[in-house]
């Protein structure tokens, strides 16, 4: 009977715990309802910094061989094994004597081409168009003189072409300024005597013609009908120089004729064809001295109406272009003499020195030795979901384990381009120089890198815990008139400390819900 009674008060003790332990989950519940379990927190501004943190080792810096990019004959040697020298030290220096004089020559070019900018800018002045007005009339002038010259230079041609037709032929024809000539000797040919004697006929023809046009030119003395006499007298010479052809066609197939007529009908012939063509070739150098020269003339136009209109938008941009141009060969030029001088890339000692005045050096062939004193750096492997905010010339704070409570100052100096697989995982290999030597640290230490990113003050900040994630995008719960509502942000940098800059979405003084269970 107890045992039954003990039992029953078991159960009953039971049934009251569980009574008890559902009354505290509701409880929860309805507080987590009322808001209980909740944290309100406030949009402020703040500093935000960002950095990346790895572990790596320390390493010395050994020591480092010197080359120069390009090959050269050495003109000054500057150190010795044993020199202790600094950063950016020169150390060896090749003869520039060739690029200094490229560079004056350089500096000076440019000097040209903005000074012609500046002329363009400024427009032209009064005294450069009288210039160019008083060049204009000159070359005019020599263009009179030519055409001066044309009738002198006909008249002669036409007298070099009468003798050779009705003096040096006169011996072969007969009736020579009839209207039948004939040839005084026969041809193997009759077309051939025919043509001749035609030919003969026409000759006297056009001289008569030509010379007559000749007489008119005198009271007609204008630029066209000296142009148009020019073009004339050529197509009589060479209708007179295809007369002379032609007969000495025919005397090569002469008949009963002795071998020394022959002969001398052929130098007269030789001759008559030399005069006329000493007067075709006077006719054409005339007829190109004045086609050049009204070419020249119509330059100088242009060029007078482009000074009086001024320079044209075109026109500068074009000049500034040649003025960038210019200066960018005087900065290359200055590049390579730059490195025709070989510069300590650190402090150290130099161990190693194989060079002497007045040798030749080869490109990429190292003949020097600089090593660092006391002096190390930090070798680690960064994730590549952090390599991207990385850049060269980042500080870094340094801790060891072997100093606990120091810390050292460095700068990241190096990112190396390829990856490097560890565990399966992307990372790259990075180094930190130490700013300050010290003599107590070892090769092989393990430190600790806290390299700084990116720092940005006066910013808005929140807690990334009051931030929720959602297909890429970002959300918190924003308190309008006692009420939350979801309201998407945008994120900036996030520092190691736990907050996140807002960069958009949200303002300064706002009120932020954010569940505890949710921190």
């Amino acid at each position: 009977m107890k045992r039954l009674k003990s039992l029953a008060s078991k159960r009953l003790g039971l049934s009251i715990l569980g009574i008890v332990i559902i009354s505290i989950l509701l409880i929860l519940v309805i507080k987590s309802k009322n808001g209980d379990d909740q944290e309100v927190i406030k949009v402020e501004r703040g500093s935000v910094r960002e950095s990346v943190e790895v572990t790596g080792t320390a390493k010395s810096i050994k020591s480092v061989d010197l080359a120069f990019e390009k090959g050269g004959k050495v003109n000054k040697v500057l150190v010795s094994v044993g020199d202790k020298v600094s950063a950016d030290q020169p150390l060896i220096l090749l003869d520039s004597e060739e690029l200094n004089a490229q560079l004056l020559e350089a500096e000076a070019n440019v000097e040209v081409q903005q000074a012609k900018l500046d002329e363009l800018k400024v427009g032209t002045r009064l005294e450069d168009i009288k210039v160019k007005e008083t060049e204009l009339a000159k070359e005019k002038q020599e263009l009179i003189n030519e055409y001066f010259d044309v009738p002198d230079t006909l008249n002669a041609a036409y007298a070099q072409a009468d003798d050779a037709v009705r003096k040096q032929t006169d011996l072969l024809f007969s009736n020579d300024e009839e209207l039948n000539p004939n040839l005084t000797f026969s041809v193997s040919n009759s077309q051939i005597e025919i043509n001749v004697e035609l030919k003969r006929f026409k000759a006297s023809f056009t001289l008569n013609k030509w010379k007559k046009e000749l007489g008119d030119l005198e009271r007609n003395y204008s630029d066209t009908a000296l142009d148009q006499s020019l073009n004339a007298a050529q197509g009589y010479l060479e209708e007179l120089r295809s007369f002379i052809n032609t007969t000495i066609d025919a005397l090569t197939i002469a008949v009963g004729i002795s071998q020394s007529t022959a002969d001398t009908y052929r130098t007269n012939l030789n001759t008559a064809r030399d005069n006329l063509n000493a007067g075709l070739s006077s006719v054409n150098t005339k007829k190109q001295l004045i086609a050049s020269q009204k070419l020249t003339i119509q330059k100088i136009e242009d060029e007078l109406s482009l000074k009086k209109a001024g320079a044209t938008k075109e026109q500068i941009a074009a000049q500034e272009a040649q003025v960038k141009q210019t200066e960018a060969k005087k900065a290359l030029i200055r590049f390579q003499i730059n490195k025709n001088t070989l510069y300590a890339p650190f402090d150290g000692v130099i161990t190693k020195q194989e060079i002497k005045v007045g040798e030749i050096v080869s490109p990429d062939v190292s003949f020097l030795t600089i090593m660092s004193e006391n002096k190390f750096e930090i070798e680690a492997d960064v994730p590549e979901i952090n390599v991207g905010k990385l850049a060269i010339g980042n500080e870094a704070t340094v801790t060891l384990d072997a100093f606990p409570g120091e810390q050292f100052l460095g700068r990241l100096f190096y990112i190396e381009p390829a990856e490097t697989i560890i565990g399966g995982v992307v990372n790259f290999k990075i180094k930190v120089a130490l700013d300050q030597p010290d003599q107590r640290l070892k090769n092989g230490l393990t430190a600790n890198l806290k390299i700084e990113t990116a720092n940005k003050t006066g910013v808005l900040i929140l807690p990334i815990y009051a931030v929720q994630e959602r297909g890429g995008s970002f959300y918190v719960e924003k308190l309008v008139d006692d009420e939350s509502r979801e309201t998407q942000v945008t994120l900036g940098i996030r520092s190691q400390s736990g907050d996140v800059e807002i960069i958009s979405g949200l303002s300064e003084g706002d009120r932020v819900v954010v569940a505890l269970t949710k921190k």
